[in-house]
């Protein structure tokens, strides 16, 4: 437990009191689904293959195209 810049001693202190005794929340696992969006959402499985990506160009101001 800590505080920031201007935070007092006993403001710490009572913060510090309340969590004695509890213990650190469990940090749930980190989900491997992976999601893209242009018009609508799409979640990359294998369901929805191939899952073409394609990028976003502007094709005004560039002389290229």
């Amino acid at each position: 437990m800590g505080g920031c810049c201007g935070t007092t001693a006993d403001h710490v202190r009572a913060i510090a009191q309340m969590a004695e005794g509890r213990s650190p929340r469990a940090v749930p696992g980190r989900s491997r689904r992976a999601f893209y969006s242009g018009i609508e959402l799409v979640e990359a499985e294998d369901s929805v293959r191939p899952l073409i990506v394609g990028e976003r160009t502007n094709v005004i101001w560039l002389a290229r195209f």
